[in-house]
């Protein structure tokens, strides 16, 4: 099976006996015809001690209402940030959490996009110049920086357990560094859109 030698080769590359877990990127894997032969294959590994958790990276919250009650699944990861809320607001964040399936948040800084000033956003995005003022103004009466609201957000949810996120830049990774991921929330608001032409970056290219 391919999947355990791809794992076997990821393993002698990284020079680890183990990995802490290994999530697939395509829940079209696992719900396709050789989905079953996948994940029986990453439970051997499992139970081999060569990962600790099985998992999926989700483009939607749609996508685990067929592969939750097939597959039993350790990790979801999934995209989550101040414009997009689909996680929580679909239930599945709740779910997730009673299920003891961790849960592992991305994109949030929904690629940067949150953290531009607002002369800098490139104009594709001005159907959506209303909902950037009213972040901007959130920030402004909050007096911290965006990456600051952003982090504050993600991790305000008890649910999450991990959130992650990148930068560009080192001044981007100081601030991070240097957060205080312990401090009060400032009670953020969400600005929570269901449009996928602006919360998928897989679509920005036909803007």
């Amino acid at each position: 099976m391919w999947v355990k030698k791809e794992i076997n080769s990821s393993l002698e590359r990284l020079n680890q006996k183990k990995v802490y877990g290994v999530l697939l990127h395509n829940t079209k894997d696992l719900c396709g015809v050789h989905g079953n032969a996948i994940y029986d294959a990453l439970l051997e590994l499992k139970e081999n001690n060569l990962i600790s958790k099985i998992g999926v990276s989700i483009y939607s919250p749609d996508e685990l209402d067929e592969v939750i009650p097939k597959f039993k699944i350790d990790i979801v990861q999934s995209p989550f940030n101040v414009f997009d809320t689909r996680l929580q607001n679909s239930g599945w964040m709740e779910e997730l959490h009673n299920m003891n399936i961790k849960i592992h948040t991305r994109s949030t800084f929904l690629q940067g996009l949150l953290l531009m000033q607002e002369e800098k956003i490139p104009s594709k995005f001005s159907k959506w110049k209303s909902l950037f003022n009213s972040w901007n103004e959130e920030i402004a009466n909050k007096n911290i920086t965006k990456m600051e609201a952003c982090l504050q957000f993600a991790c305000s949810f008890k649910e999450i357990d991990r959130v992650i996120f990148g930068v560009d830049n080192l001044k981007q990774f100081k601030e991070v560094i240097g957060y205080d991921f312990l401090n009060d929330l400032n009670n953020l608001t969400s600005f929570s859109s269901t449009d996928e032409s602006l919360i998928n970056p897989s679509n920005w290219n036909i803007l």
